[in-house]
């Protein structure tokens, strides 16, 4: 088990590591201390991703879902299309149909209704939601 701090999921306790701390030794004695900082993107991302009961109830594609992610992680179009090696208008049809699917019109749309799933799931945990709320305030 490493050291440092955790954000933790109260209904679940999914812990999310922010910071690792651990001891430097040299001849058995602590001569310093090592910081490890992870990117909070990354943990914002866990705390919203929505899990695949979500998914498959709006009966998603595989490419819907990877597309999905990567707006999620708030890629923009251009990089999504680099990354999968399909062309921009690709991942805008695919952006298209799961706007659709979830009837919605927008990005922030799609922020809704996983804020909702995700509320519904594990009611308004303070952890998850805080982020969520920095992260894309309403």
């Amino acid at each position: 088990m490493y050291s440092g701090y955790r954000l933790c999921n109260t209904n679940n306790n999914v812990g999310y590591a922010l910071v690792n701390i651990s001891g430097i030794f040299s001849d058995g004695n602590i001569s310093g201390y090592r910081l490890s900082f992870l990117e909070l993107k990354n943990v914002f991302v866990q705390a919203i991703l929505p899990d695949e009961n979500f998914l498959d109830s709006f009966s998603f594609t595989k490419r819907e879902k990877e597309i999905l992610f990567y707006l999620i992680c708030g890629s923009s179009v251009d990089f999504i299309a680099k990354s999968l090696f399909v062309s921009k208008a690709t991942v805008k049809k695919h952006l298209s149909n799961i706007y659709a699917k979830l009837n919605v019109k927008s990005k922030s749309g799609v922020f809704k209704i996983i804020r909702e799933y995700q509320e519904n799931k594990f009611g308004k945990d303070p952890v998850i939601f805080s982020l969520i709320d920095f992260a894309f305030p309403r």
